[in-house]
């Protein structure tokens, strides 16, 4: 997956799901180490993603996916997009002047439990 440094991200929204498009809660990411930390957990488990350009089809229909998490960078576009289900994470790479990529794979319950953690974060205050 294309994960984006650090100075082209401005915002994360994280929005935590009922049911696809029906966030229980949403919230900003603006502090610029924890947008790092998340960045560099996806960077240290950035392997073993099955790329599937059709990943977006079932996805949008799927009612396991638990997280989205939308990396807004300055120019105010998305160039990444995650979605958290159960066991599973995947994610499509949406930057400008590149071809969309979908992917997903497999989510460790360990690595579930460290990404869960840097992502929600506040978000107690934010509801």
């Amino acid at each position: 997956m294309l994960i984006p440094a650090l100075g082209e991200m401005d915002f994360v929204v994280v929005h935590h799901l009922k049911l696809p498009g029906t966030p229980v809660w949403t919230h900003e990411i603006r502090d610029p180490k924890r947008i790092a930390a998340i960045l560099e957990h996806l960077r240290k488990h950035n392997t073993g993603y099955r790329a599937d350009s059709r990943f977006h089809d079932p996805l949008f229909g799927s009612r396991d996916h638990e997280y989205k998490i939308d990396f807004h960078d300055k120019a105010d576009t998305l160039p990444l997009i995650i979605w958290i289900g159960p066991n599973w994470i995947g994610g499509m790479d949406l930057r400008r002047g590149e071809p969309w990529s979908a992917r997903y794979r497999r989510l460790r319950a360990s690595e579930r439990r460290e990404l869960l953690a840097l992502i929600t974060q506040g978000e107690a205050e934010t509801r």
